[in-house]
């Protein structure tokens, strides 16, 4: 074993004897611990393991070859060490028969093996998801239309509350989506089963009451402990003491509220009914205006919940249980109907001899639990191993828990990167075990792996920062400061890493001419913008050095470092790649949004063959002629169509030109072939005859364009090897495919080795890493809409849904329906940070986070006052407001806001000035004219040395200058800790101390320390921080009057407008007066006597004339953002 791996680890790859759970961080190399522990067993000198004997198990054939490979390297090299190893040599020959899979795999291998004990055909085949989709819809039919020939009241009622307005797709709809989320659990009959009973039992009602009631007591203490916060506000700001009494009651009142949701249901709504929010009173006229607005939001926001939680409790328990016979009715009828689709789905597939992935999951299980090979199975593996163990379901976790034996199950996963929900992938389970395996450690080892190889320091506090304030038992599943904290692991030294956030106004995208749709394009373009401009600038301009992952080596960036990653694909992809190829950026991106039969160059394909099928259909074929397979003009087209009524082919059939002759003849001949000959064939044939396939070839995106038409014929192939045949069946099976199963995926090519930008969904970028990562679309709102379909379940609480009364015309959701869907949103806010949190730790040098708002000012300031709680993570909508606040005090420190105007100008500006070639005149005889024009003298020429905008600090004493870029810091050999970064952690600390806690050096000196621990500041740089230079200011007339303020403000921009004369010398009084917007950063302001007392610090040399007048800007520009005259300035020299 080497000599490098973490005590963690070591524990990872040699514990024995009992079961096994790793919780392995990102970028911790679980995988190489898996392959160690793997080789360890094997050769084991006291007892080894042959290497047939292990069982490993992970989720996609990628991730199984990867590990193939890397075990059997692993035994090669031992081998090559050890050459006269007869057993090493024996453990390569029986390598073939490792059982090194994906879960599905290894159950088929099961089935296969056992086929005469699940009654089924030896040469059983997994059909294809098109096959399977039709075979579904066909046993729906069968099914409804049996319950349509004897309908009962509770079908009726089922159809009539829950079925479409035109046909049953939504109930088809419904029956489809329970279907798959009862296959994913261990028993589906009886999950059914259980679902109905808790309507007639009792136990329904009261497991669904003791839910809500349970999260309404945590949900009022949140509320209380928001209003503890603004007490804390009430008793510091000035002029609020008037709310201090309402507050105080109102408090009690949500505590006393709390205790009521411990008793039952009609006590709480009761309780609840009582509750009364009165008038506040009025505030005094020298209040705090910023404290006041900050207490009322608290207020709205909680009366807010009140009232959603009064909705909740609609009713008392009487007219509940009066309701549940009526519903339970209704979910009794749709449990039958999902429980017969099921059968008669089975039936179709066992008449077709196929089977899908759930069967091979569920007999698998049948095996290993009621046949008498069960022990025969579980006694051929000496241990079972299983990675992403997050990622697991119900009925998989049986498997594995049948496969083993209680003692030699090894587990290695992420619960914080479980992003499978849409799967019905369970993050319980895990979370489940490891509390068991604490609290009981004779059933099983916890063992933890927080060292992340994979990101830079300053990437691992930015997480670590983050997702200690969000992260909890309640949102994501797991309190991330218990063990779940990154620690950074990577040994070399990273030159060059940052982390930016980089936030877009969307006030100048808002407009009432567009739609909705519109307005999301617009921002999704300025992102895109935005985007692309920054990584055109990083490659081709700063060209920071990047340590290469796979050789270790030092080399300048490339695109194929980058990363593009959304939470969603659509639009995205097509909206970034568009920009990226304006700027000349090569990209690569896998779109699986569907698009194959509606693809440029499929469709003419499919059109020619519907009208195979039938030539009397005009669409198809006018689309057809009109293609590049036969290429009629619109002209002539609209001729034809003069010369004879109805169907466009009877015009065709009497039109004069030699070119529908042509056409109708060839038609005919392929209408011949399709009896005759496969649809593989026929398609081939019209490739090659018509020339298309090398047509299509030879447009932009060729390569694209031929494989999707190559995969046509594949997938007619592979609709024939079905046992089916037509060419109408083929259109409609791959209609079909489009409708139910979100359409084809389009063929993938050779495109991710290239040095190009990987554009991917969060999900396609999970087990990888890149040098550099935007994540992009974070103002984007969760989507919630699954919330408030009319039919909601879970593996616990079972199924709900409304009350529908059609002849009252009356719907209000039921108990059950409100506790899921309750649930059901804990869940989805739990899944959407750890996807955030996939997306976040992706980067190993660089990343950039990159949203869209409104309001950004207001959001801006309400996040550096956000307290991270559950009340108040639960109410955001975007990873940007999660981010935002979780960021705090520290958020305009890392973010930087972009209007719309600015990236449009930017785009401009990032564009290539060597892709613009001059041109000559035409002719002499322009000459003179050319001549007289170039003579031409502006007569505003001197505004060009005049800047747009100006930092504070290059405004004192301007002057114009050519562009002489100095080289950036990552290019040049400077010591670790320069000046001018001295300076900058000294206004860190400065910004971010607790001014009442300045009293003496000891005192503050144990802030640095605390800002240490909490990841804010590396330990190295605190050590520049002098206490005493900071008690001495705190100690001085200006830290004396600044503690006795009621207001200070900290980290202050602003912006303002001043004449191009009072910047710099100019004698052109045609440009004097041009305005130049500054902008700066006041380190400190108080207020003293309703007026403002400005503080700069300086840490180098204080003396210099020109701060004066830079602390005159200063003065001017904040008087003008707040209003306020400005008292004083100070100018303190810190060293």
């Amino acid at each position: 074993m080497p000599l490098n791996w973490t005590e963690q680890q070591k524990l990872a790859i040699t514990e024995k004897g009992k079961n096994v759970l790793v919780s392995a961080a990102a970028g911790s190399g679980k995988t190489a611990v898996l392959v160690e522990r793997v080789i360890g067993l094997v050769t084991d000198p006291s007892s080894p393991v042959p290497i047939d004997r292990l069982l490993i198990v992970t989720f996609t054939n990628a991730a199984a070859n990867g590990m193939q490979v890397k075990i059997r390297e692993a035994l090669k090299t031992m081998l090559d060490q050890n050459p006269d190893s007869e057993y090493l040599a024996k453990q390569l020959t029986l390598f073939p028969r490792a059982m090194i899979t994906t879960v599905h795999s290894f159950c088929q291998t099961l089935i296969r093996n056992n086929f005469h004990r699940l009654g089924i055909a030896a040469d059983f085949e997994i059909g294809d998801e098109t096959s399977l989709s039709l075979l579904r819809q066909k046993a729906f039919d069968t099914v409804i239309e049996n319950r349509y020939e004897n309908p009962t009241h509770a079908f009726d009622s089922l159809v009539g509350g829950f079925g479409g307005k035109r046909d049953d797709s939504a109930l088809f709809g419904i029956v489809l989506s329970l279907f798959f989320f009862t296959q994913s659990t261990e028993n589906p009959k009886a999950w059914l089963k259980s679902a109905r009973d808790d309507y007639f039992s009792g136990s329904g009602i009261k497991k669904w009451a003791g839910y809500i009631l349970s999260c309404a007591e945590v949900e009022a203490m949140s509320m209380a402990g928001e209003y503890e916060k603004a007490l804390t506000v009430i008793e510091s700001a000035i002029g609020l003491d008037n709310y201090r009494d309402t507050f105080i009651y109102e408090r009690d009142m949500l505590l006393s509220l709390a205790d009521s949701f411990k008793t039952d249901w009609d006590r709480a709504r009761e309780a609840l009914s009582c509750v009364e929010f009165d008038k506040l009173p009025r505030k005094k006229k020298d209040s705090d205006d910023s404290a006041a607005a900050y207490v009322q939001k608290i207020r709205n926001g909680v009366k807010k919940h009140i009232s959603k939680l009064s909705d909740t409790f609609f009713a008392p328990l009487s007219d509940i249980e009066r309701d549940n016979g009526f519903l339970g009715a209704v979910v009794g009828e749709l449990c039958d109907i999902v429980s017969d689709f099921s059968d008669e789905y089975a039936l179709e597939k066992r008449n077709k001899n196929l089977l899908d992935f759930n069967d091979l999951e569920h007999l698998a299980l049948l095996l290993l639990q009621d046949t008498d090979a069960a022990d025969e199975i579980k006694n051929r593996f000496d241990y079972v191993l299983v990675d992403e163990y997050q990622d697991t379901n119900g009925v998989q976790d049986a498997i594995f828990r049948a496969v083993s034996r209680g003692d030699n199950l090894f587990m290695v996963g992420d619960v914080k990167q479980s992003i499978y929900g849409f799967r019905n992938a369970r993050p319980d389970i895990f979370t489940n075990r490891a509390d068991d395996f604490s609290d009981s450690p004779e059933k099983g080892k916890l063992i933890f792996l927080p060292h992340n190889y994979r990101s830079a320091n300053p990437i691992i506090d930015f997480v670590n920062g983050i997702f200690e304030r969000l992260m909890s038992t309640a949102y994501g599943g797991v309190d991330y400061t218990k063990g779940h904290a990154l620690v950074c692991g990577r040994a070399e030294k990273v030159e060059f890493s940052r982390v930016e956030l980089h936030i877009i106004d969307k006030r100048l995208e808002e407009s009432e001419e567009l739609t909705e749709d519109e307005q999301l394009t617009a921002e999704i373009v300025r992102e895109a913008m935005f985007t692309a401009g920054r990584i055109k600038r990083l490659v081709e301009v700063e060209k920071p050095e990047i340590t290469d992952p796979t050789t270790g080596e030092t080399r300048p960036i490339r695109y194929s470092d980058i990363a593009i990653l959304a939470r969603k694909n659509k639009n995205v992809v097509s909206i970034f790649s568009e920009q990226l190829k304006s700027l000349g950026v090569p990209f690569y991106c896998e779109d699986d949004t569907g698009n194959f039969l509606i693809s440029g160059e499929i469709s003419p394909v499919m059109s020619l063959l519907k009208i195979i099928d039938n030539p009397l259909s005009d669409i198809p074929l006018l689309a057809t002629m009109r293609s590049p397979l036969f290429m009629f003009s619109d002209e002539e087209l609209a001729l034809i169509r003069s010369e004879a009524e109805g169907p466009f082919y009877y015009a065709v059939q009497k039109s004069s030109n030699p070119k529908c002759k042509a056409f109708l003849d060839t038609l005919a001949r392929y209408r011949k072939m399709s009896f005759d000959e496969s649809i593989e064939f026929l398609i081939q044939t019209i490739l090659s005859e018509t020339g298309y396939l090398s047509f299509s070839s030879s447009m932009p995106g060729g390569k694209t364009r031929a494989a999707n038409l190559r995969l046509l014929c594949e997938r007619a192939g592979r609709f024939e090897a079905g046992g089916y045949k037509g060419i109408s069946d083929f259109i409609s099976y791959t209609e079909a495919m489009e409708e139910f199963s979100q359409g084809y995926s389009v063929a993938k090519i050779a495109g991710q080795n290239d040095n190009a930008v990987s554009i991917m969904s969060i999900h396609k970028s999970k087990g990888l890493e890149f040098p550099v990562v935007f994540f992009v679309r974070c103002g984007e709102r969760f989507n919630k809409t699954d919330l408030s379909a009319g039919i909601q379940y879970d593996v616990e609480l079972g199924l709900g849904c409304n009350f529908v009364d059609t002849d009252r015309m009356i719907k209000y959701p039921s108990l059950a329906k409100l506790a899921i869907a309750r649930k059901k949103l804990y869940s989805l806010l739990s899944e959407e940070m750890r996807i955030m949190y996939v997306a976040l730790t992706r980067a190993r040098d660089m990343l950039y986070v990159v949203g869209s708002c409104v309001k950004v000012n207001d959001k801006l300031e309400a996040w550096e006052g956000a307290d991270c709680t559950p009340f108040s993570i639960a109410a955001q909508n975007t990873f940007l407001e999660w981010l935002g606040m979780a960021l705090g005090k520290k958020v305009r420190s890392f973010a930087e806001v972009h209007s719309a105007s600015d990236i449009v100008i930017q785009s401009r500006v990032t564009a290539s000035a060597q892709d613009i070639k001059p041109q000559g005149a035409e002719s002499a005889e322009y000459s003179e004219e050319v001549a007289k024009r170039l003579s031409y003298t502006y007569p505003y020429l001197n505004s060009k040395y005049i800047p747009a905008k100006l930092p504070v600090s290059r405004a004192v004493g301007y002057t114009p200058r050519s562009l002489n870029l100095k080289k950036p810091d990552f290019m040049q050999k400077t010591d670790r800790i320069t000046a001018a970064l001295r300076g900058t952690v000294i206004h860190f600390v400065l910004q971010n101390i607790d001014i009442q806690k300045t009293g003496n050096q000891e005192d503050i000196q144990k802030q640095i320390e605390d800002m240490v621990m909490k990841g804010m500041l590396e330990a190295e740089l605190a050590k520049v921080v002098n206490a005493g230079d900071i008690e001495n200011f705190f100690k001085s007339n200006a830290g004396i009057r600044m503690k006795r303020s009621p207001r200070v403000e900290r980290e202050v921009k602003f912006f303002v407008d001043v004449p191009a004369r009072e910047i710099m010398d100019i004698s052109d009084e045609a440009v004097a007066d041009e305005t130049v917007l500054l902008q700066g950063v006041v380190d400190c302001w108080f207020e003293e006597d309703g007026e403002i007392v400005i503080i700069d610090y300086k840490t180098g040399d204080s003396d210099k004339p020109e701060y004066k007048k830079q602390l005159d800007f200063y003065a001017k520009g904040l008087s003008k953002t707040l209003g306020k005259k400005v008292r004083e300035t100070v100018l303190y020299p810190l060293i």
